[in-house]
């Protein structure tokens, strides 16, 4: 009886810490996982025939004061030519970040665009850029989010929720 008592204590103890150490690595690995969702990191294949279209989705883009978030989006291109560009920010919730925050867009060194992310997206016009890609060379796309270290208190739960469509066209 003694022995039976014993290994189920032994066995609740197991339990107890097999179900601690889930709920520690959850808590660890959870935020870490989910911060930042979105798909800016994927890979875009580029073919010599047609128009790739590509929407980035940003879920609550979180940022503090006198930080920089940078995700890069890789392209990859089967065939030199030329290529047509084009951006267009859609705002999906409205949120106060884009008062506070700027954004700089480059095509590997080329800035494409460069300030504030509130007239980036109020701005009705899309940006549009023609490059020279060249086949089996990847290229990056980077966007660079960016809160000045002055920004105080008023930015404190703010949110950007919106969408980057991206057509690339083989002129």
């Amino acid at each position: 009886m003694n022995e039976k008592k014993k290994l189920n204590k032994q066995t609740i103890i197991f339990i107890i810490a097999l179900v601690f150490s889930v709920a520690i690595i959850l808590g660890v690995f959870i935020p870490i996982i989910l911060d930042g969702k979105s798909d800016h990191g994927e890979v875009i294949a580029m073919d010599e025939e047609g128009v790739v279209f590509k929407t980035i989705h940003v879920d609550d883009l979180d940022i503090n004061p006198g930080c920089k978030k940078t995700y890069q989006t890789e392209l990859s291109c089967n065939a030199t030519g030329e290529y047509c560009f084009s951006f267009d920010f859609i705002e999906k919730a409205e949120g106060k970040l884009k008062n506070y925050i700027n954004i700089t867009i480059k095509l590997d060194e080329r800035i494409i665009y460069s300030g504030s992310f509130l007239e980036l997206l109020e701005n009705e016009e899309s940006i549009v850029i023609n490059t020279i890609l060249d086949h089996d060379k990847y290229s990056y796309l980077t966007f660079c989010y960016e809160m000045p270290e002055e920004i105080g208190n008023e930015a404190q739960g703010a949110t950007a929720d919106f969408d980057i469509k991206i057509t690339i066209e083989r002129i």
